[in-house]
């Protein structure tokens, strides 16, 4: 069974590194971008299994990024769980408003991390093979 695609949107490059290793040492595929419209574009071409995507974004930030993914009926499905350094209760609520399946305050936890992307894209999995 191939490797289940990631697409990380991270524009701090340590980050981007440090939680590309993770993921691929967990058996994940994956792709990055450094901005959002890099991200959006990568949506299109790679058609990953679920997206991790920063806010704070060169371009076009994460909540656009978000708006155009969860409105998009090609992808609207895929989850996304957004990381953000500053959960404040305001950004939390309106990332979900927009259709995140999860907001993450960063520094996050790679195990608690790892064990929300399996659920995702098990859910996800479960979803499609139904219709």
């Amino acid at each position: 069974m191939a490797a289940k695609r990631i697409l990380l949107i991270e524009d701090e490059p340590d980050l981007s590194r440090t939680m590309t290793i993770r993921l691929e040492a967990s058996g994940y595929h994956v792709d990055n971008a450094e901005d959002g419209d890099e991200g959006y574009v990568k949506i299109k071409h790679t058609d990953p299994d679920l997206i991790l995507l920063d806010l704070m974004l060169p371009k076009m930030d994460g909540i656009e990024v978000l708006k155009l993914i969860k409105t998009d009926p090609d992808r609207r499905k895929i989850p996304v769980i957004v990381l953000t350094a500053y959960g404040t209760k305001e950004i939390i609520e309106e990332c979900r408003n927009r259709g995140a399946n999860e907001v993450i305050v960063k520094p996050c936890n790679t195990p608690d991390l790892l064990r929300l992307i399996e659920v995702l894209i098990d859910e996800r999995e479960s979803e499609d093979s139904l219709t």
